[in-house]
Formats: structure tokens, C-alpha cells, sequence
């Protein structure tokens, strides 16, 4: 079994391709267009979500078959289909350099999926290494049924407060520690919907780091 190492790749504003045919063609660009890359989609047959996707400009479309060239500019590939379509884009790919995933295709692919949960600035990624992907999302909605709105609301609050408290002075050790007391508590005031008490809670473990850190001084 091949070994995998987890990575997430931002790819704002970066192009994707999405190549082939098939019922993934769409799926797949969403998931990019998710991650707000800019997605090109190259298929002989384009459903009627992907036409709609171009319809709105959220990707561009090029409705036939696959050319090498269609991977100019591209920072990563997917490719969905028979044999004949996945060794094209698999040959342009590795000609061009770009990383290349092939729908059920493990042994073709540079990387692979894994099955994602999105809560707002959270992404989580389940992968089996391409041996059951079924599991990974059986467990990505066990996962999800544990992890409502509020983990999405705490993130946002969290990135408001991250520049104080990075600016704060206190050493990484006790940001640490205060961001590890901080998050339980504010998880369960968000859950009841007391973003106020959320704010409280980050001022006054700042407050009591700052006091800590003057004692020990």
C-alpha cells in the first residue's frame, strides 16, 4: 500500500482542471470551486450542473475532448473516465508537471482525496490511502453529526482575537495554554449562542496570562 502524506494546499485564485467525463466531473469541480481555486472543465459530454456552473462563469468550459495543452497554468489536474481519457491527461500531466489525481485510479494518481468536512475556516480530510474511500466518508459524517455551526462561529471569533494575543508579548508556551482553556468553554457558551460571553471569556484569560506572565517576571 502506497503511504500518503497530509498536506493542505491553498488554492486561492489558482487554476484547476478538471478533465475527463463521467458523474465525478461535476462533483469534483465543485469541491475545488469550494476550496476557491479557479477550475477549468474540460469534458466531450458536459451534464447539466457543469453547464450550469459555466453559465453562472463560475468555471470555464470547454465541452470536448481533452488536449494537452488544456493543462497550461493549471497548479493541480483531476481526471474522470475510461482508460483511453485518464492516460491522456496522465501523459500531459506528467509532461507538464502538474499534479495529477485519477478518479479510482490510485496507481495513476500524484494525490488523492480524502472525504472533507467544511465547518467555515475548518476542513477536515479522511483518508484510507485508496483502499475503502467508502470508509472515510462513513466516518466524515460520523464526524460531522458531532460538529455543529458553532465550531464555524468560534473560528471567526478565534481569527478576531488572534492578533492580540499574538501581540501580546506572553511566550508561545502560555499563548498555548491559553488557547487550549479558551476553547471548551467558548464552544459551549457558542452552542447556546452567546457570542458575547465568547469575547468575555477571551479577554479574561488574556487578562489572566498577562497577570501570570508580570508575577513570574
Amino acid at each position: 500500500m502506497r503511504g500518503y502524506y497530509p498536506v493542505f494546499f491553498d488554492l486561492t485564485e489558482l487554476l484547476a482542471v478538471v478533465a475527463g467525463d463521467g458523474p465525478e466531473i461535476a462533483a469534483r469541480a465543485e469541491a475545488l470551486l469550494d476550496a476557491r481555486a479557479r477550475v477549468r472543465v474540460v469534458t466531450p459530454r458536459a451534464s447539466a450542473r457543469v453547464r450550469d456552473l459555466a453559465a453562472d462563469e463560475r468555471i470555464e468550459l470547454r465541452e470536448r475532448s481533452f488536449r494537452a495543452d488544456d493543462l497550461e497554468g493549471a497548479a493541480l489536474a483531476i481526471a474522470a473516465g475510461d482508460d483511453a481519457i485518464t492516460v491522456a491527461v496522465r501523459d500531459a500531466a506528467t509532461a507538464a508537471r502538474v499534479p495529477l489525481s485519477v478518479v479510482d485510479r490510485p496507481q495513476l494518481c500524484d494525490w488523492i482525496h480524502g472525504a472533507v468536512l467544511r465547518r467555515g475556516a475548518l476542513v477536515a480530510a479522511i483518508s484510507t490511502s485508496g483502499a475503502a474511500p467508502a470508509l472515510g466518508v462513513r466516518l466524515r459524517d460520523r464526524l460531522a453529526a458531532d460538529l455543529g455551526p458553532e465550531i464555524a462561529r468560534f473560528l471567526e471569533i478565534a481569527a478576531g482575537q488572534r492578533p492580540a494575543i499574538a501581540a501580546s508579548g506572553l511566550d508561545f508556551a502560555a499563548r498555548r495554554r491559553l488557547w487550549y482553556r479558551v476553547i471548551d468553554p467558548a464552544l459551549a457558551a457558542l452552542r447556546e449562542g452567546d457570542d458575547a460571553r465568547v469575547h468575555a471569556i477571551f479577554a479574561a484569560e488574556l487578562a489572566g496570562a498577562l497577570a501570570a506572565a508580570r508575577g513570574a517576571a
